[in-house]
């Protein structure tokens, strides 16, 4: 793990000391482990380990599921932004099963139930988590309409140099899994760490440059779109690939053409996109009843533009569903730390809105007609779509 720029303590902004993680006053920040001021390097997997029939297997999963409906959501962001959080919090407001599987290099998949006090690991560089969430149907409500879900819960360092075509094009085989995730989503959700932020608003200005959060979700979300515009023009021919076999060809066409260029051909990605600000709680502006969009037009504006300028719906949104967590200092020595617990009686705003545009637009029937982005901020175009399709 190399330190980009020397790391600063959250409670004073002081430098820290990269050894033991405490500035000059003495402040511990034992969870002080950033992708935004921290670049952290995938990890090789150990000699003798093959991720080969884990993700044959997740393979024939994301193709049934495709199959039979079941719509699947790419779940990604920068590493400890929240993202398990986030959909831990949305299976609880989506009546009906929630559980996970845990895919790793070097062991067999875990099953993990989702539910107040059960473990919620961090998903680690050589994991992947699948979220099953799949509605009661004596309980499908305003937020169950789309049906099921498969949330693949991708880790932070996968994605976190905005290398994400190169990655994919390296031939590891957790980053096919990123690359076979896409080929079937149905959504994307792009969560941002909101904490981070605040950081960087207490960061001493005398500290030296560093890539900022926008710019870091700004190359993220650039990468994306590439790859998944390239993606969909490939699926739109062929198909989504249900095997390893037609995986490889997909990855044949992109090493083809490492540029992934299509012309004029899909500007706009047409998959719906979420840009969650996670953590609101611990943003000062971010305060209950605060539009996200003017905020992230105003705190994120490189990442706000590439949204707009390149994503057919786009919503962007803030959530809290961190309040009243238990800090790991509440429970020293304890083998798992209270912040990998789920407390799911707890508090929190904006996740129930997001899940249900979320689902409103998983929805919707392929030829029906959606308001883009860019005709939502535009009051003279937000009707048109309706009144074409009354006349």
């Amino acid at each position: 793990m190399n330190a980009a720029v020397p790391l600063t303590c959250r409670t004073c902004g002081e430098p820290l000391s990269p050894a033991d993680e405490k500035c000059r006053f003495g402040h511990v920040n034992p969870d002080y482990v950033r992708t935004l001021l921290r670049r952290v390097e995938p990890e090789a997997p150990a000699a003798g380990t093959s991720f080969e029939p884990v993700l044959r297997e997740l393979a024939v999963e994301l193709a049934a599921a495709h199959a039979s409906g079941c719509k699947v959501i790419v779940n990604l962001g920068q590493s400890e932004a929240g993202k398990s959080w986030l959909i831990a919090r949305m299976g609880v407001l989506r009546p009906g099963t929630r559980r996970a599987t845990l895919y790793n290099e070097r062991r067999r998949p875990q099953e993990l139930l989702i539910q107040t006090g059960a473990h919620l690991p961090r998903t680690r560089p050589d994991e992947v988590h699948v979220w099953h969430l799949e509605p009661n149907e004596q309980l499908a409500g305003p937020t169950t309409q789309s049906g099921s879900w498969r949330v693949i819960d991708i880790a932070g360092e996968l994605v976190s140099d905005q290398q994400l075509v190169n990655n994919v094009n390296s031939g590891r085989p957790l980053y096919d899994v990123v690359t076979m995730a896409l080929a079937h989503a149905a959504a994307v959700v792009l969560v941002i760490d909101g904490e981070e932020l605040t950081r960087e608003d207490r960061a001493p200005a005398t500290r030296p440059l560093a890539a900022s959060l926008d710019e870091h979700n700004d190359g993220l979300l650039n990468e994306l779109v590439r790859l998944m515009r390239f993606i969909g023009h490939h699926v739109a021919r062929s198909g989504a690939p249900e095997s390893l076999g037609e995986l490889e060809e997909l990855k044949a066409q992109m090493r083809a053409n490492p540029r992934l260029d299509l012309g004029m051909q899909g500007q706009m990605l047409q998959v719906p996109v979420l840009l969650m600000i996670s953590k609101a709680d611990a943003v000062p502006r971010l305060v209950p009843g605060s539009d996200p969009l003017r905020f992230a037009r105003e705190r994120l504006p490189r990442t706000h533009a590439r949204a707009l300028q390149n994503i057919q719906v786009a919503r962007w949104a803030a959530a809290a569903p961190f309040v009243g967590q238990s800090s790991v200092e509440d429970e020293p020595g304890a083998a798992v730390s209270a912040r990998e617990k789920l407390d799911l009686r707890r508090v929190s705003y904006g996740v129930g809105q997001a899940l249900a545009w979320l689902d409103a637009e998983l929805a919707r029937a392929p030829f029906e007609r959606r308001l883009s982005t860019q005709q939502a901020l535009e009051p003279a175009q937000r009707w048109l779509p309706w009144l074409r399709a009354t006349r």
